[in-house]
């Protein structure tokens, strides 16, 4: 797992982002959860673009999210994930515009970097965590909430 985003909102409050190199290609993907550690959107669906500008500790990435049990329920967003120097921590935003119950508009959050220390510090298995880990994930965003 690469980190952890957490916005001041009752709504999907947290969410697990993961950052990964296909080729040369940066994908990322993320899903969010309410505080009991409860799955809420996942994206991307199908549109995952990022970009790295040059020099600068940031990342661009637009993407597509579909939620709930029908098509009408999409949004297509861009996030920009702005990193520290160290690389533990950061801020960024998306932007989102979508149909049904999506958060819209400009929404800003924090960033922490979750590494085997840090699942060690929450008392979880410090092996490698991704995604497809549904579990682990839910159990990392209640230690997280929690503390």
């Amino acid at each position: 797992m690469d980190g952890i985003k957490e916005v001041g909102e009752d709504e999907g409050p947290l969410s697990l982002i993961e950052f990964d190199v296909q080729g040369s290609v940066l994908k990322v993907r993320g899903r969010s959860y309410d505080r009991q550690g409860a799955r809420r959107v996942d994206w991307p669906n199908e549109f995952n673009e990022s970009w790295i500008p040059s020099g600068r500790n940031e990342v661009y990435h637009a993407f597509d999210a579909r939620y709930g049990d029908t098509d009408r329920n999409s949004a297509m967003g861009v996030t920009v994930f702005k990193f520290h120097p160290n690389r533990q921590a950061g801020e960024g935003y998306y932007i989102v515009h979508g149909s049904g119950a999506i958060q819209e508009g400009v929404v800003r959050f924090k960033l922490e970097r979750i590494d085997a220390a840090e699942l060690a510090r929450l008392g979880l298995d410090p092996s490698p965590l991704t995604l497809d880990d549904d579990d682990r994930c839910a159990t990392l965003v209640q230690k997280w909430t929690a503390l």
